[in-house]
Formats: structure tokens, sequence, C-alpha cells
């Protein structure tokens, strides 16, 4: 059965646009223009110029709306630069997530440093000295950790001088986790028309006016950029073929033969895993003997790595790699290295790929459509209880299914076309029958119909030479404030800045945010989009706020924040959050370190089953069972240890501040010794080594204390020979370690 082609789309018609380009001299900035010379870049694209034509460089504030690989970092870079340059203060660049926030950094790195532009990473993974934001000039970070900073300004000094925030992924306000955080977030900093620019950046908004409209409401006018234009063509094709497997081979084929790269995108793990060993023996064919060699070496890599994934190496060996979240994250930057270095030919991946990371390909397919399935008999799971899950049947013989989200999709599709290297991109969608097809093309797609030569519903213009047949029905982004969670938060946060505040102060700030704005472009002026009384109520009677004495009977009402109120604030713990640590840590019973650890696994909301595994994988991994071990035995990977030995160790950190709250010295120091542990998988005797020492984990840090070596001052005084027959350890390895010791102990000298 030969595939058959539902639909077609030539979305971007010109691979250039050298009318539209322009050499940098259209900078006034004499810097900026040697900045950008020293960068190898001699022309704008399009959305660059307009942005510069708009006021980019004379501090307007501008929403940029356009595809990936049209160019939209740069604004943003220039934006940073300029301000730098000009000596209005620092500049934050801001992400979601934080393995973007780690490559962007990089990049930023290595792209300005040169020219004495200081750009410093702030991320949920690493401290940062104040010295080192204070002397900034650039702050990549990602939007919780501004958050958290401006709730703790009278430390966090480095907040007080921004010139411009760069949001990038700007579309992450419209998602239940992130959005509720960047929208009050953003509240905070435009409020009252301050002197701060912001550059907001995405490629998938279906409402750009809307948002460029609430943005400009803080008094500061927001100008919306909207673009179609790439210089990569894109073209999307939704096809219809039941043996997927067939047809993904056949595409891989005729891509690599020419000299592409291919991305296919899965809804799970093990489809990732599968789907590559399926197409090992095509990929194969394809490698140099220089390939072939880069291949070993990297899996010479991956097998130093304990509890690697043997899947990974056996694919690697022929091309073809896999991504997802369950991998190391030495595991999945070797699989982002070989494939940006055109070795691996092909990446099956699911979403985590497309989180922002820089990994762009001739051909890009999504394997399915449904995110996940439901067959009859089964019961439904919400995957968050505040909103709506849109379960679709399309075919009474199928199953109901949950669809990957319009704005996803292109965020991945996007990815096809690589500047430089291709003179066009393809994006498939890839279904199992044409009655799916003729769906996705509905649900994905505008109607033929409503398409015409120049404007677009959103407010698009398009600039191809001629409009397409169809094109991309980007979601509207709304407001996901209204969870009570979210708007106790924000009350919160309010009183906590102001030091008291009355109803009417909360109920103004709540008319600043996107969601009091969307309900007022639905409900008549005249409806009331008060903040609810009942969220109020709740940090009262929960002992987060209470009322302030009134110094007359005629004065407002008015609230401050208590101690617990200002320690959640401070420490970014939900209400709800704080009243689950709370509950354990009042009891009169003993607080033992399972109990620390069953909290600590509660407070990531997982599921009762993952729960359970959770907690039996962190006590193996705290009494340094070999890490093959800990992972295998309740089914989990490298990733999902890492993730939850960062964020668990990040609760037990909160957990022992609470503790102090309600004077608990005891639980207290045992939260934070477990806090500890659990970062780095040791037993307590070992901590002193782990924790201080580079290069000491889990399995040096045992050899040395088994040989009677357990602080960093009886290192620095034994000889090295003597180590190294007591340890077995390389004495390569072993003058570092002594080395890094013999400066703790001249530290802890001087500090006397």
């Amino acid at each position: 059965m030969e595939a058959s082609k539902v639909n077609e789309v030539n979305i971007f018609a010109k691979a250039s646009c050298p009318s539209g380009l322009a050499v940098t001299t259209n900078l006034t900035n004499h810097y900026l223009r040697e900045v950008m010379s020293r960068r190898g870049i001699t022309h704008l694209l399009p959305v660059q110029l307009e942005a510069i034509d708009r006021g980019l460089l004379d501090r307007r504030s501008l929403l940029v709306c356009a595809p990936s690989g049209s160019g939209k970092t740069l604004i943003g870079e220039l934006a940073a630069i300029s301000a730098v340059l000009d000596h209005r203060g620092r500049a934050v660049y801001l992400v979601p997530y934080r393995a973007l926030a780690a490559q962007k950094a990089a990049e930023f790195r290595c792209l300005y440093e040169s020219c004495g532009i200081q750009v410093v990473l702030a991320s949920g993974d690493e401290e940062v000295p104040k010295p080192g934001l204070v002397g900034a000039d650039i702050v990549v970070t990602t939007f919780e950790k501004l958050d958290a900073a401006l709730r703790n300004a009278k430390t966090q000094t480095w907040v007080r001088d921004l010139a411009v925030v760069i949001a990038d992924e700007f579309h992450e306000i419209g998602e239940p986790r992130r959005g509720p955080h960047l929208e009050v977030l953003l509240m905070r900093l435009l409020e009252g028309g301050r002197n701060v620019q912001l550059v907001a950046l995405s490629a998938t908004v279906g409402n750009p006016l809307e948002l460029a409209s609430w943005l400009s409401s803080f008094g500061r006018p927001v100008e919306p950029i909207l673009s179609d234009y790439r210089p990569v063509p894109l073209s999307y094709n939704i096809v219809t073929e039941p043996r997927k497997d067939l047809y993904i081979r056949r595409e891989v084929m005729a891509t690599l033969a020419k000299g592409g790269q291919v991305l296919i995108f899965t809804a799970k793990r093990k489809e990732t895993e599968q789907q590559a060993i399926v197409l090992m023996e095509t990929c194969q064919r394809f490698l140099t003997p220089e390939d072939e060699q880069h291949l070993q070496k990297a899996t010479r890599f991956l097998d130093k790595i304990p509890g690697h994934n043997p899947n990974l190496r056996q694919a690697l060996a022929a091309g073809v790699g896999f991504h997802h979240a369950g991998l190391d994250k030495g595991e999945r930057m070797t699989v982002e290295t070989l494939f940006n270095e055109r070795v691996v030919k092909v990446v099956c991946c699911t979403t985590t790929l497309a989180a922002g990371i820089n990994t762009p390909a001739r051909v890009v397919i999504l394997r399915g459509v449904e995110r996940k399935k439901r067959f009859q008999g089964e019961g439904l799971q919400e995957e968050n209880s505040s909103q709506p899950t849109p379960w679709i049947t399309i075919d009474s013989s199928g199953p109901t299914f949950l669809p990957f989200p319009p704005n996803q999709v292109f965020q991945l599709l996007g990815r096809a076309g690589r500047p430089g290297l291709d003179t066009s991109g393809r994006g498939i969608i890839l279904t199992s029958s044409d009655i799916q097809a003729n769906w996705a093309e509905r649900y994905y797609f505008y109607p033929r119909r409503n398409i015409i030569n120049e404007d677009r519903k959103d407010g698009r213009t398009l600039i191809n030479e001629s409009p397409p047949s169809i094109q991309p029905r980007y979601a509207s982004l709304q407001s996901q404030l209204e969870t009570p969670d979210a708007l106790r938060e924000l009350v919160l946060i309010r009183i906590h800045s102001l030091g008291q505040a009355t109803l009417l102060d909360l109920r103004k700030f709540y008319r600043l945010s996107l969601s009091s704005f969307q309900h007022r472009q639905v409900f008549p002026p005249s409806s009331r989009t008060y903040l609810s009384l009942s969220v109020i109520s709740f940090l009262l009677v929960q002992g987060f706020i209470r009322r302030v004495v009134r110094p007359s009977l005629n004065a407002p009402l008015a609230f401050e924040v208590t101690r617990l109120g200002s320690l959640a604030t401070r420490l970014y713990v939900p209400p709800s959050k704080a009243l689950l640590i709370l509950d354990v840590l009042s009891k009169n019973t003993p607080v033992t370190p399972s109990h620390l650890l069953h909290l600590g696994c509660d407070l990531l909301n997982e599921e009762e089953a993952h729960g359970e595994r959770n907690i039996l994988m962190l006590e193996r991994w705290i009494a340094e069972v070999p890490v093959e071990d800990v992972i295998n035995n309740v089914g989990k990977s490298l990733g999902d240890l890492a993730v939850l030995n960062l964020e668990v160790s990040r609760y037990l950190k909160i957990v022992a501040l609470f503790a102090e709250y309600l004077a608990r010295p005891e639980i207290s120091k045992l939260a934070h010794i477990l806090a500890l542990r659990v970062l780095h998988g040791v037993k307590e005797e070992l901590l002193d080594l782990a924790t201080q020492v580079p290069g000491v984990g889990r399995l040096r840090g045992r050899l040395l204390v088994n040989a009677g070596y357990s602080t960093p001052e009886q290192i620095a005084r034994e000889t090295l020979p003597l180590i190294a027959k007591k340890t077995g350890i390389s004495l390569k390895i072993l003058t570092e370690i002594k080395a890094q010791c013999a400066l703790i102990v001249t530290d802890l000298v001087e500090t006397k």
C-alpha cells in the first residue's frame, strides 16, 4: 500500500529575500556594529530590520511572533547588547527551562565575552555568588529564578537595575505549570509603566494582538511584530500510512541520500527507542569512516556512565540516536552534539528535544497526533485537574485520544530546515487513516476559505509572493492564573512586596493580570472581575496573612503577611505545599528520614505508584547501592534519578527552613543532612568529602572513607603513594583531589 498524501502545504514560498536584507550599517551605534561584526553578521533578516525600525534600539518594547529560524533570538540579543553598551543597566534573558538557559548562556559567553560583556548563568542547578550577579551585564535565567529573585529583592540586589528583559518562548504563558509564574512576573516588572524594556519572543501565538494589548495596558506601549518569513522555506505534509515504520524508513532513506538529517517525534520514551532500533540498518549505510570513528569515541564515553542506557549505545553505533527525559544529561548532550555535528543522521525523540534546544533538521516527522490514547473500557486520566482534558474520538472503531496541542506541533515541525545547510524544510504529520488525516487538517490548520491575501485573523501579514492554500492554526494563549494556588500566591506576593495591602490594592493588582484582561474582553464592562474573597479568606484562616489593626473605624481593611506567609513567599512554595510541610512537621510523633523522604516525594505531586517507586529509589540511592541497581529495580532511568535527586533535595532544604520556623532544630538538621545525601547519593559519613571536594563522588568517596580518609584534612596531610595504595585510585586523580583538599584546609585556617 502506497502512502497517500492527504495534503501538502507550502507555507513559506521564498527561500530568500535579498531585497529585504540589509548590512549592519543600519545599526547607528558604532560599538554595536563592531560587536555584530565580530560575530560575523553582515546582514540582517527582515524581522530583525522591522524590529529596529519599530524602535528596538530606542528602548521600545516589542512582542515578536515569527517562525523558528527567522532570527528572533538576535532581536533579543540586540536589545541586551544595546542596553549594556549604552550603560542603561543590566539585561536579563529569560527562558522556561534550565537546559535551554545553560545552552543560551554558553552561546552568549562564546559570542560576547571577548567584547568585554560579562554573561552569567543563574539557574536552579547552581548557586551564583552575589558579586557574580551584581557584576553581570547579561543574566541568563529561567522564569522561576527571576521570579524568586524579585521576591527576595532585599538580598538579591542585582534585580534592581534591570534595563531590558527578553522573554523567550513567551507562549509558555499559556501553560498550566509555568504560565501563572510568568504572568505574575510580568505584572510586577511592567506595573506602572516601569522603565523596563520588554522584548517577548515566540513562534506560536494565536492571539498576538490581544497579548500585545495586555502588555501595553501597563502604561508602556508594546509593539507587535508579526511575520511568517523564514530564510529557509518550510512545507507541511499530512500523510496517511497505517504502516508507519515503512513510510518513515523510506523517508529517512530518501533524505539521507541527499545529505539531510531527520528528527522523528513520538509520544513515549519507549517509542523513541523502538523507532531508533528499527532504523539502525538504514542509517548505518550512510556512515563514513570518519563518522564511525566519532561514534566509537562517543560509545566509549557512554560506557563510563554508570547505569547508561544500553540501547542508546547500540543505536548510536549505527548512526541513529534517541532522546528523552529518561536519559542522563551526559547521554542527552552526546546525542545533541553528534546530531549537530552531522555524525548522527537521525534522532528519534520525545518533546524534550523541542524545549528550545537548537537541533534543526531537513525533515521533521511527527509519528502520530495522539499524545495519549484510551481504548474502550479504560478510564480517563486528567493531566491537570484545573484544566479540562480535550479527549477526542474521531472514529468509533478507534481509541479516544489526547492530541498534541497545535502550538506544540508547530514548535516541533518548525525545526525543519537548517539555515546554511538546507534550501527547504519539510514538516510531516503522520496519520494512520484518512479520517484522522482530515481531522488533523481541520485541527491544526485554518480552513482554506478563511485565508485572504494579506491579513489573517491573528493579525499577521503574509509576505509571500503568492498566498499559501492553508496556514497553521496557532492556538490562542489563555491565562492559567485562575487555579486556587496561583491566586493565593498572587495575593501573598502582593502583600509581601507592599508590606501592607488593602482589599482595593489586591483587586487593582489582580486587574492587571492577563486573566482579568481576557475576562473583560468577553464579558460586558459592567461585569465584575474582582479577586475572589475566598482566596483572601483561605490565607487568613491558614495563617499566611493577618489583618492589620486599623487606626480608625474609617480606615480601609488592610492585610500583612505573617512569618509563615513571608517564609512561603521567599522560598517559592505555594500555600498548599506549605500546609503539607506543616502537617508533617507539626505532629508530636518523631520525624524520621523515611518520613522526610515521603514528604519530599509528595511535594513533587507524583501519582501514588510513581511516588512509592521514587521513595524506594531514593532509599537505595542514599544507601550507596550501585546506580544500575537503583534504577533497574524500580524500572526507572538515569534521567528520572537525576531530576528526582535535584528536586527532592531542593524540597528537603525548604523543609529544613520550615522546621526552623517551627522551632524544631533536630528536624531541621536531619532534613538538611538528608538533602545533601539525596543530592550526592551517599551515607552521612561521606558528606564531608562529597560536598567539599570536587571530583570526589559516591564511588571515590567510599574508597577513601573505607581507607580511613573521611575529611579533607586527613587527605591533605597524607602522602599520595600511600593513599593510592590504600584506595586503588590513580595517582593522577589523587593529585587533583589532594590539591583541592590542601586549598580547603588553607582556607579554613585563614578563616579561623
